[in-house]
């Protein structure tokens, strides 16, 4: 895009990003407004499944962003500062034994799973880290296979908190399906492939018609990688 000024970019979601069925995660839409809006920001998404085709990203540097569909408004950005304190870190020791890995089961486990199954595995655990409420799950992140030289797309720490925010408000509403309407966050550093990350959310109750989550990347070592708020429109939705 053009700096100093107003700019205008057709783009499409990395289909690595899409959820199922093929549809748009709303994390994979933040990751599309983040390039145009860098450092941290707020989405507001106004559609629960954006469109798979090209879409149009509107960029006011400065201000921030919007994402359209032939016209029609998907979702905007704007810059904003981080106002919450994140989820605590929890020891990866806490959640993965040595050399565990927890393959799909379903539930929760399906709602934090991050791509396409045949792209990345899901997170390589699901416990609950003893005494504070928090819902923490071990997260390697690894490309198709050991030889194909795949590398994870840009957006994967955005499709990341989304899902972790989700894992946190459905378990609050018993398995209601969710849609997520605004994240606010940032990605300080994005995972990579083969290192063991602690994913880390909790769900902080409902605010008018919506649910409030926040979620957390961190590396193994206990660093900040992301962290997001969301709201998740709790009125169930079709797709």
């Amino acid at each position: 895009m053009a700096a100093g000024g107003a700019a205008t970019e057709e783009v499409t979601i990395d289909p690595r990003l899409l959820g199922p069925g093929g549809t748009g995660r709303g994390g994979a839409v933040c990751a599309l407004l983040a390039e145009a809006v860098p450092g941290s920001l707020e989405v507001f998404l106004h559609h629960p499944l954006p469109p798979l085709g090209p879409l149009t990203v509107h960029a006011r540097p400065g201000h921030g962003a919007d994402l359209r569909d032939r016209g029609a408004l998907v979702a905007e950005a704007r810059p904003c500062p981080v106002g919450f304190e994140p989820p605590p870190p929890v020891a990866l020791a806490t959640v993965s034994g040595p050399g565990e890995r927890v393959g799909p089961t379903g539930g929760a486990r399906e709602s934090c799973a991050v791509g396409c199954a045949a792209s990345f595995e899901q997170f390589d655990g699901q416990r609950t880290a003893p005494g504070d409420g928090l819902l923490a799950a071990a997260w390697t992140p690894a490309a198709r296979g050991p030889a194909d030289g795949e590398v994870l797309p840009a957006g994967l720490g955005w499709v990341v908190l989304d899902a972790a925010g989700r894992w946190a408000a459905t378990s609050a509403t018993g398995g209601a399906r969710l849609w997520l309407r605004r994240l606010g966050g940032v990605v300080h550093a994005p995972p990579e492939i083969g290192t063991a990350c602690v994913v880390v959310a909790r769900d902080d109750g409902r605010h008018g018609d919506g649910l409030l989550a926040r979620s957390a990347l961190y590396s193994a070592s206990g660093r900040l990688l992301a962290v997001a708020a969301t709201t998740w429109d709790v009125t169930v939705r079709a797709g």
